[in-house]
């Protein structure tokens, strides 16, 4: 799967483990960059719900948006890019997701 930044900005953040660690510390960038490695090694993003990623939609504000578990209260949130000929919605609609963006990492709860 294509997994890049949203911009410029959030691309240079997620590519390095530097400037992860300079932002949120060594534990979380390295649980960060395992997690992107792991999305990257999927075809798709119904295959990496499949092999046990734990992404699930979210709702409200943040419809469309996909929530990665980094650790049990922060989340990667990312944006699936989904061709505009997909007919399907929800976790089936996955299946024709092979890029995403990264929006940024949280505590949403």
């Amino acid at each position: 799967m294509d997994v890049t930044g949203k911009n410029k900005k959030t691309n240079k953040l997620y590519s390095s483990f530097e400037s992860l660690r300079a932002k949120y510390g060594p534990v979380d960038a390295e649980n960060i960059m395992k997690k992107l490695k792991r999305l990257r090694t999927f075809h798709d993003l119904y295959e990496a719900w499949r092999n046990g990623l734990k992404c699930h939609p979210l709702s409200a504000d943040y419809h469309g948006v996909v929530s990665i578990p980094i650790t049990p209260n922060y989340r990667l949130l990312i944006q699936p890019c989904l061709p505009e000929w997909v007919k399907v919605s929800g976790i089936e609609s996955w299946k024709y997701v092979t890029k995403a963006h990264i929006l940024k990492y949280e505590d949403y709860h």
